[in-house]
């Protein structure tokens, strides 16, 4: 499936365009890419016959330079309010587009600092100054995004502020061809564009693989002993703390955080347990594996632990011999080429933007607790007689429901993040979900599912069409959280109820093999549905007793 991408900017694009063709090829995405005419940004975006309206990612640029030439035509009297109304400009036509495509998103670059050497230092103090309003409009745009589900901001001034200005742009091409990224820089902004729109399609990474010895510390803990190893606030160990710190912060952003050492177990956890400038806990990890086997053989194991797929994995080593290892076996898992000098490091990881998010819930936050009950129900299931014997000692409640306004950012996140339990791979937006609450053709049926080791939330979603008379299964989202758990079975009978309220004849499925939603493949078969012209036909005449609604 292609994603339709438009570009639209005040300043010349086709160099850049290129290069986000051939970054999002590399991603395994292909584009439909189309480069709205020069300067026409504000044109394109109200226009409901331009190729933009049809776009699933709307790309917006709008250059500094650019932006200082308005500012200069704009009169004195009214600079103070220069920022607001280039905003509203932007933020009239971004709504209109969103108004005409619901599921559509709109990608808006804020704008690197300018100083021009009119008032110096006391820009900071007056409304007038150009600087002053560049950062009012970078405010302005980022709470228009907060606003809106579908807005996003490519932060092209971090990106300055991260590589330089003299990086970034080139003043002589600007001057002779109106281009504003230079080509150095050209692959670095392709790639964030291409993050972004990844990020929203549901590709993504989810887990940080970390090494220890001279990696989340300096010195080998089995070599140095617990007092010699670098960690604290003196010299080098410095680094490590406030890499530490950063790695704690992908945790708490609910990224998971998974060790691979090779080390003595006993020996890899000491520091954790006992060191007392240790910032990381081993309570902050999924999974914790140090032995002596290969690395690619521990991320091998780890794998079905997670439930991830090795493309969502970041690898963090400081051995380029290990880095390698991992590369060569796993060419999918991310492995960043640490600098050697450990404080360097986080200033490189910083810059090269490894976890991109798509969304953020509270819950995200306790994402790692989860992984540490599933060992606790592992400690069940082996000492249970039976499968069933295991479901009944975890005390299994699952509660299935209508969709609701404070359910639709789960919801949301659900759609864009699950690929292995997702039937048909459709991918909604915050806006389409919510508009869902008031679509009368329409029900989402969503799941929340509770044992005695933890409560999983919003674990499975149904999205139901009513279509003359059947309903139609939409999609069908489980997180694979929630595998094997019979779950499967109590969302059929609220689909059924459903169908029933609807007076529905028939249930109607379909499954859209991907490569990597294989676990979905025999749900509607083993539910009792027949195989008819690449769709699943459940006749209601043929629901057993036991499955009718009251």
């Amino acid at each position: 499936m292609k994603v339709k991408v438009a570009l639209l900017a005040d300043s010349a694009i086709q160099f850049l365009s290129r290069e986000i063709k051939k970054t999002a090829a590399a991603a395994g995405l292909e584009l439909d890419l189309y480069e709205g005419p020069f300067g026409q940004i504000q044109p394109e975006l109200l226009d409901p016959t331009s190729r933009a309206s049809d776009a699933d990612f709307v790309l917006i640029l709008q250059s500094s330079e650019g932006l200082f030439r308005r500012y200069c035509s704009c009169p004195p009297a009214q600079r103070a309010g220069f920022a607001a109304e280039v905003a509203d400009g932007l933020i009239k036509g971004a709504s209109a587009l969103l108004e005409r495509k619901a599921d559509a998103r709109v990608i808006v670059s804020n704008f690197p600092e300018l100083p021009d050497g009119i008032f110096g230092h006391y820009a900071n103090k007056t409304e007038e100054s150009f600087l002053y309003q560049v950062r009012q409009l970078n405010l302005n745009l980022t709470h228009w995004s907060r606003g809106e589900s579908n807005g996003f901001i490519l932060d092209f001034a971090a990106l300055h502020t991260c590589y330089g200005s003299s990086y970034m742009t080139r003043p002589a091409l600007w001057i002779s061809s109106g281009i504003v990224i230079s080509p150095d820089a050209t692959p670095l902004v392709a790639g964030e564009v291409v993050k972004i729109i990844s990020g929203q399609l549901g590709r993504a990474n989810k887990c940080l693989i970390c090494d220890l010895d001279n990696t989340l510390w300096g010195g080998v803990i089995g070599d140095d002993g617990l007092e010699n190893i670098k960690i604290g606030n003196l010299g080098i160990g410095r680094a490590f703390s406030e890499l530490q710190l950063w790695v704690r912060e992908l945790g708490r952003r609910g990224i998971l955080l998974v060790v691979c050492s090779k080390n003595e177990e006993a020996l890899a956890k000491e520091p954790f347990d006992r060191h007392p400038d240790m910032i990381l806990r081993l309570s902050d990890f999924a999974a914790f594996v140090a032995n002596w086997h290969p690395k690619p053989e521990n991320i091998r194991r780890i794998q079905p632990l997670l439930d991830i797929g090795y493309d969502s994995m970041v690898f963090l080593d400081d051995e380029p011999a290990e880095r390698l290892a991992v590369k060569m076996e796993f060419p999918m898992i991310q492995v960043p080429d640490l600098p050697k000098d450990p404080a360097d490091r986080l200033s490189f990881l910083r810059a090269v933007n490894l976890f991109e998010a798509s969304s953020f819930t509270p819950g995200d936050r306790e994402r790692h607790r989860h992984y540490q009950a599933e060992s606790q129900r592992e400690s069940v299931r082996t000492s249970a007689a039976s499968y069933a014997e295991y479901l009944e000692k975890l005390n299994l409640r699952i509660e299935v429901g209508p969709l609701d306004a404070l359910m639709v950012p789960r919801v949301f996140q659900l759609s864009q993040r699950s690929n292995q339990f997702n039937l048909r791979t459709v991918r909604y937006s915050e806006a389409a979900v919510r508009a869902m609450l008031d679509d009368a053709s329409r029900s989402v049926l969503v799941a929340r599912m509770q044992d005695r080791f933890e409560d999983y939330g919003i674990i499975s979603v149904a999205f139901l069409a009513r279509q003359s008379e059947a309903l139609f299964v939409e999609n069908w989202i489980t997180s694979c959280r929630a595998f094997g758990r019979g779950l499967e079975k109590v969302m059929f009978e609220a689909m059924i109820a459903a169908a029933n309220r609807d007076q529905a004849k028939r249930i109607v499925g379909e499954y859209i093999p991907t490569a990597k939603n294989l676990v979905g493949k025999d749900v509607f078969s083993k539910l009792g549905f027949q195989h008819a012209d690449n769709l699943w036909i459940y006749e209601l005449h043929s629901v057993p007793n036991e499955y009718r609604a009251a």
